[in-house]
């Protein structure tokens, strides 16, 4: 999960210049979302 954490992070930190329509930047998002609703991951410690 530190790989997906990396690329969330990275998304977050160029968020003004993201393409909503950017297959690998829906994938990523879609992955987080994936995993919260799974209980694999927590947003907050």
């Amino acid at each position: 999960m530190s790989d997906l954490r990396a690329r969330i992070e990275a998304l977050w930190t160029s968020r003004d210049e993201l393409d909503a329509g950017d297959p690998a930047t829906v994938a990523t998002i879609h992955e987080a979302i994936d995993a919260l609703d799974r209980g694999e991951i927590r947003v907050a410690e």
